[in-house]
């Protein structure tokens, strides 16, 4: 079965490291126990259109939310805290810097 609780396949198609899992039907069969935490993500993308792409492009990470952006950090509400985002978040912030490199040399 590939349905997924949250939309929690779609991360393993662009490679950030999430997925369901062997047995789909747990997920549906709403036994699933979440332990959510917020963590404290360090930024190093200068305030501005980077920062606001990866801001919103996180809240398209499954079970991600942003709730706070701070000058240097933003602070971002896992729905389970055994969820292994941080990679993620790290190669997205990589990934955005060298798009914008790549636009800017274009332009």
């Amino acid at each position: 079965m590939a349905v997924c609780f949250a939309g929690v396949g779609v991360g393993q198609c662009v490679g950030y490291g999430f997925g369901c899992g062997s047995d789909d039907s747990v997920a549906l069969a709403g036994s699933v126990q979440f332990e959510g935490e917020f963590i404290r993500y360090p930024l190093s993308l200068s305030v501005g259109l980077a920062r606001q792409i990866w801001v919103g492009g996180v809240g398209l990470f499954p079970g991600t939310l942003v709730v706070a952006v701070e000058s240097d950090a933003v602070v971002i509400h896992v729905l389970d805290k055994n969820m292994s985002v941080l990679a993620g978040l790290l190669t997205f912030e990589r990934y955005l810097v060298r798009l914008l490199a790549d636009v800017r040399e274009e332009v």
